[in-house]
């Protein structure tokens, strides 16, 4: 006799693994690595995207703060300068 419990587990397996996938096997995992040549260009859209919307949301932010902390901007853009040169070392 099963549980309604298990049965709803059951289903969500089937379910999982339908929009999944079978488990990989592990000679197959090797053909699914990604190596330098294609990692940092796939990586790379993601730190551009983050770098075109940083400066622009610190830019909302100081505006709604008003003009007295527009002298806010050069600091954090220091800041960010650092981080980014940090994340490329």
């Amino acid at each position: 006799m099963t549980t309604k419990s298990s049965d709803n587990a059951q289903r969500a397996v089937r379910l999982f693994k339908a929009a999944v996938g079978r488990p990989l096997k592990l000679q197959d995992l090797r053909s699914e690595e990604i190596g330098s040549i294609e990692g940092i260009p796939a990586l790379s859209l993601d730190a551009i995207t983050s770098v075109a919307y940083g400066p622009e949301a610190i830019i909302v932010v100081l505006a709604t703060a008003g003009a007295t902390a527009l002298h806010l901007i050069l600091p954090i853009t220091i800041v960010i300068v650092v981080l980014l040169t940090l994340l490329v070392m």
